[in-house]
């Protein structure tokens, strides 16, 4: 394993006594809890970290976070811009880094708008590749202004690679967006297995329903469980069901710290992950959760999210904004103790067989690595037609 330590201009760097690595540029979004700012200082977000076995030495800033740009006249004239352009202070903050790095790597997408545009404005300067993780661009694009779409069709012509977490999303982006086909790699996301390996699990007849994302479709969930007599542990930001008159089924727990989120998901019997129809798959973090930890789920079925589960095998499906279907789908669950049985095994055996976190960075490495090697050849090639 490689040794890392910070430089002094807040970038990440390997120790030079390990063996030498590529040099890889993170463009982050910053590391988040309920309401931002909870993590520790430097922390990575979604185990990007693990990126290193993939022979990468990876760098990043955590400048743009600290009190001198978020604070006082400066840091609201900084935020104002970045809200109505795109995140760029980041960006500018990293340039010796970028210029240092083989690659440049942007999670998520609004991380690296910013010098997606830059490349575009500056097209013959010679650039290192940059590959984007985006989750929320295809869902964005589907109601977007045709002026927003020309925005993205000029800024995605700067980015080398487009990773996205479900195959829906390659269309999407092809038609709306103008990204070519072979420039999407779909990835499935991943958790981190070995975290989830520690929970010791049970079943106690309870429900959980937890996520902060703006897709979930707690409106369904109410109606389906009003009346029922079940207790379901409700996790979510409070903003995001205070015009709902909840029963007395649900039990709001708004913010809880992590270990005792996934100490209640341990001893429910049922996961329920009710969300609109997006386009990207809302609530994957949380069923991969409960997938791993062999609970027996039930999902809204969309096209997103049809790539992590398979319906009365690894999870039940019902029908977007169908109360009666997600109250009957909970109520077979919680009444077939063979069915929910069968269904959290092959959930966990699904779950472990997909390699969670490791295998995403794995795959998201290995997509890096063939453009650092494209880019090289395609600069070769360059020099040896000069040459001639």
């Amino acid at each position: 394993m490689n040794h890392t330590r910070a430089s002094s201009h807040g970038a990440r760097e390997t120790d030079p006594t390990s063996r030498p690595d590529v040099a890889l540029l993170v463009l982050k979004s910053p590391p988040y809890g309920p309401e931002q700012g909870d993590a520790p200082p430097g922390a990575l977000p979604y185990r990007i970290d693990l990126l290193r076995s993939s022979g990468f030495a990876l760098r990043w800033t955590d400048r743009h976070l600290g009190a001198r740009f978020t604070n006082g006249r400066l840091g609201r004239a900084i935020a104002r811009s970045e809200a109505v352009a795109a995140p760029w202070l980041q960006t500018v903050l990293t340039r010796r880094a970028r210029r240092d790095s083989a690659a440049t790597l942007a999670m998520f997408e609004s991380e690296g708008h910013a010098l997606a545009l830059l490349r575009r404005l500056s097209p013959r300067r010679r650039r290192a590749p940059l590959v984007i993780i985006a989750c929320w661009l295809a869902d964005i694009a589907r109601t977007a202004e045709p002026r927003r779409l020309r925005l993205y069709r000029f800024i995605y012509g700067g980015v080398d690679r487009v990773v996205v977490f479900s195959t829906n999303q390659r269309t999407t982006l092809c038609e709306l967006v103008g990204i070519d086909r072979d420039r999407i790699a779909v990835v499935e996301f991943g958790i981190d297995l070995d975290e989830i390996a520690g929970v010791e699990t049970s079943e106690t007849g309870t429900i959980v329903a937890a996520g902060r994302d703006q897709g979930r479709d707690w409106p369904t969930l109410v109606a389906a469980v009003a009346g029922s007599g079940w207790t379901v542990d409700l996790v979510t930001r409070l903003r995001q069901v205070a015009d709902l008159e909840l029963p007395p089924e649900v039990v709001l727990h708004g913010y809880v710290e992590r270990p005792d989120y996934l100490a209640m998901m341990a001893r429910s019997s049922v996961v329920v992950i009710p969300t609109d129809v997006r386009e990207y798959p809302t609530g994957q973090t949380v069923l991969l959760e409960a997938m791993a930890m062999g609970k027996a789920c039930v999902v809204t079925d969309t096209p997103a999210m049809s790539d992590y589960v398979v319906h009365d095998e690894t999870a039940l499906l019902v029908p977007p904004g169908d109360a009666v279907a997600l109250r009957a789908a909970i109520e077979t669950l919680l009444g077939d103790d063979a069915r929910r049985t069968a269904i959290g095994a092959a959930a966990r055996r699904a779950s472990l067989d997909g390699g969670g976190a490791a295998a995403m960075w794995d795959r998201i490495g290995t997509i890096v690595h063939d453009e650092i090697d494209r880019s090289r050849h395609h600069d070769e090639n360059m020099r040896t037609s000069h040459r001639s």
